[in-house]
C-alpha cells in the first residue's frame, strides 16, 4: 500500500521543474495556490505511471489576497506580458506572455479548501 505523501513528493518534484510556476512564485510573496487543469494532468500523469512530459500553457492560482489586481498588473510589466481583467467582481485576472496563460483569481473564503470547494468547477 502506497503512503499518502509519497504521491505528494512526485507532485511537487514534476512542479518545481516547471519555470513557468517557478516564475510566478519568484513574483509573489503573499500565499498562492497552484489550481486547476494543470495540477490536474500532473496527479493524472503520475497515478497512470505516465513518463511523458505534460507541457502546459495554462495556469491558474488563486492568490491569497483581497485585492489583487494591482498586484498581478506588476506581475505582467516584469515579464513584459499583456494584463486582462476576466472579472471585476470575483477578482480574476489574466496575464498573456507569449503563449502562456496565467490567471488569477483572489481567495474569496477563509482557506483555500473553503474556497475550492464552493466553487463551481462546471
Amino acid at each position: 500500500m502506497s503512503k499518502t505523501y509519497s504521491l505528494d513528493a512526485k507532485i511537487h518534484r514534476r512542479l518545481v521543474k516547471d519555470s513557468n510556476i517557478d516564475l510566478v512564485k519568484s513574483f509573489f510573496t503573499c500565499p498562492l495556490y497552484l489550481v486547476g487543469g494543470q495540477l490536474r494532468e500532473v496527479c493524472k500523469n503520475i497515478v497512470q505511471a505516465d513518463s511523458k512530459k505534460i507541457s502546459c500553457s495554462d495556469y491558474d492560482f488563486i492568490i491569497g489576497v483581497t485585492e489583487a489586481k494591482d498586484l498581478v498588473k506588476e506581475f505582467a510589466k516584469s515579464i513584459d506580458g499583456k494584463f486582462r481583467t476576466l472579472s471585476k467582481s470575483l477578482g480574476m485576472y489574466r496575464v498573456v506572455k507569449d503563449e502562456i496563460i496565467y490567471d488569477f483569481c483572489e481567495l474569496r473564503y477563509n482557506t483555500v479548501e473553503e474556497d475550492l470547494y464552493k466553487r463551481d468547477f462546471t
